[in-house]
């Protein structure tokens, strides 16, 4: 659970560190509702299954207390627009002077922003999608009754993924690989890159917003 959590509460500002105790109880639901709901037939772990069972109480949480509101949404949608229009002119990643110019922004303030719309990450898959689609948590559906077409669009997600990452800018893809290959938290990741808490959430939500521009191309269709 507190690994979920890490990865969640990344994309989060430092002022969420008071919600560690309100997390891991919804964390600690939701693992119960996976132990009663886990069929070994289904041929899905059950370390899988656990997980997306206690990140979705904890979203459901985080939801709850609005950190991820619909104007919370459509600021992110509005600038991962922004993000994916200029790199479709530039054809690459965008660096962070180029997207502040691009969106007349001082650097500190594109910081900021990015602080600031950092929770939009947290419906990264959603955000793939155009709007007014069904979103790809939908498409995806439940890995216990997942069907063929949902499995083959999982694993063409996951190798567009790995080749979106690859792209990314070094220390993008140094923090990604710190949060997701070594799990560690918000506050251990800041310290092996050499910066704050909040400045961790700045990159995470850049490194996103590449991701999801070099995604929805090819998933939009």
């Amino acid at each position: 659970m507190k690994r979920v959590w890490a990865r969640l509460k990344v994309s989060l500002p430092p002022a969420a560190e008071h919600l560690d105790d309100d997390l891991l109880q919804c964390g600690a639901v939701g693992l119960v509702q996976a132990l009663e709901n886990f069929r070994p037939e289904s041929g899905v772990p059950f370390e899988a299954w656990a997980r997306l069972r206690i990140r979705g109480a904890m979203l459901d949480e985080l939801r709850r207390q609005d950190w991820i509101s619909k104007e919370s949404r459509r600021r992110w949608k509005s600038l991962q627009a922004e993000v994916r229009n200029l790199e479709q002119r530039l054809g690459r990643i965008s660096s962070e002077e180029e997207l502040a110019g691009h969106l007349g922004l001082g650097l500190d303030a594109l910081r900021e922003l990015l602080l600031q719309n950092a929770p939009g990450t947290m419906v990264f898959l959603d955000g793939l999608m155009p709007d007014g689609s069904q979103t790809w948590s939908e498409q995806l559906a439940d890995p216990m009754q997942a069907g063929t077409d949902a499995l083959a669009i999982r694993t063409e997600m996951k190798a567009a993924l790995a080749q979106a990452i690859a792209g990314l800018p070094e220390q993008e893809h140094q923090l990604l690989y710190l949060l997701l290959e070594q799990e560690l938290g918000h506050k251990e990741a800041a310290a092996v890159l050499g910066v704050t808490p909040g400045r961790v959430s700045q990159i995470y939500a850049k490194a996103v917003l590449h991701l999801q521009a070099a995604l929805a191309g090819p998933f939009n269709r």
